[in-house]
């Protein structure tokens, strides 16, 4: 992590340095630079810049563009880590056709991840299968992706075994400080 961080940091710097503030790949330096955060435990330090980035994405493309869904459901993840689960239902939304695989799929689990926080785990696995599902079967997604969505699936349907295989691989392929590492007692 230490070296993507680097290099999106330096991105970033010249992104802001040399380009107007509405520019999308200013935007998307800006937005890769808050993601990181927040996948690395600072979700409060990436709702700000996701709140700007969201703004200007709505100002210079307009509310039904794809980036600012995109942006719009970072942010209601971020929320949702930050504890305003009720908030981050009303921005998690899934994306249009022919957005990337992996867009929509982030929103399917996020939003089974806010049913679960809101005490709806009926719809919660609904999601959450539907994302092990497509992640699977779409031969895109690399191993620890899929292990999250069994994550979210197994907290849903109250599966230990199931659970506790998807953090033993989440383990195994992460970096302790990715926001999905599980907990050292896990």
């Amino acid at each position: 992590i230490a070296e993507a961080a680097e290099q999106i940091a330096q991105a970033k710097a010249l992104a802001l340095e040399t380009m107007p503030a509405a520019n999308v790949y200013r935007l998307g330096a800006e937005s890769n630079a808050a993601l990181l955060a927040f996948e690395t435990g600072r979700a409060a330090e990436a709702e700000p810049v996701l709140r700007s980035v969201m703004e200007r994405h709505i100002a210079s493309l307009g509310e039904d563009h794809p980036y600012v869904g995109r942006i719009r459901t970072i942010l209601g993840r971020v929320l949702l880590e930050l504890g305003d689960s009720a908030k981050a239902a009303e921005l998690i939304q899934m994306p249009p056709a022919g957005v990337p695989v992996f867009w929509r799929e982030d929103a399917r689990l996020w939003s089974a991840e806010v049913s679960l926080a809101m005490d709806d785990p009926t719809r919660a696995a609904q999601l959450a299968v539907a994302a092990v599902a497509a992640r699977r079967d779409s031969g895109q997604f690399p191993e620890w992706k899929i292990a999250e969505a069994q994550l979210v699936w197994a907290s849903a349907i109250g599966d230990d075994e199931l659970r506790d295989n998807a953090a033993r691989r989440l383990k195994a392929v992460l970096p302790t400080e990715h926001i999905r590492h599980p907990a050292p007692n896990d």
